[in-house]
């Protein structure tokens, strides 16, 4: 399969948090990135607080070097690695929660944006 190509090559695929496009969380290289998608309007921080905590999870999950045991994967989970870096956007949907949703992100992570 082409995640099996892009695991052996260490190529890093896109995870989309998204009804449009296929969403698969096989991690194939050194990073993760990770779009999401599903920001609403109706919701200051674009998710929802659970959703929210789900992601960072997660992204906290990939960048020790596990899995995210709860998204779909085509292929079995791969080695387990020292550590990742771990990319996660939140783009598309409703574009103007974008911004809090990346800061509610960090909140939840323990971290704060540098907005120096």
């Amino acid at each position: 399969t082409c995640h099996a190509l892009a695991r052996r090559h260490g190529v890093a695929s896109v995870f989309s948090d998204s009804d449009s496009y296929p969403s698969f969380a096989d991690v194939t290289g050194d990073l993760v990135y990770a779009r999401l998608m599903r920001c609403e309007s109706s919701c200051s921080t674009g998710y929802p607080p659970t959703s929210i905590a789900d992601w960072a999870e997660r992204a906290l999950a990939w960048s020790n070097g596990c899995e995210a045991e709860d998204l779909p994967r085509v292929e079995a989970p791969a080695q387990t690695a020292a550590s990742r870096d771990v990319f996660v956007f939140f783009i598309s949907g409703a574009k103007e929660r974008a911004p809090a949703a990346a800061v509610a992100m960090l909140a939840e992570l323990g971290m704060s944006p540098d907005l120096a």
